[in-house]
């Protein structure tokens, strides 16, 4: 019995560490063309999988964006 209340905790750790592994965080990257710059909400340096995240493209003063 006391070995098996063994296996069954060791079981248990093994899980508990593996099934645990680090989550990853995605990274926004942009590359701006022109005079302006980009504004993120939340800002922040990572981001989780499916997290929603609103950008906003602001010109400088006398610049105005186009359709391509």
């Amino acid at each position: 019995m006391k070995k098996f209340l063994l296996l069954c905790l060791s079981f248990l750790l093994l899980l508990f560490v593996t099934g645990c592994g680090p989550k990853k965080e995605l990274r926004l990257k942009v590359q701006i063309v022109g005079e302006g710059y980009l504004l993120t909400e939340p800002n922040k340096s990572g981001y989780r999988k499916g997290e929603e995240v609103k950008i906003t493209a602001v010109p400088h003063d006398g610049y105005v964006f186009s359709k391509l």
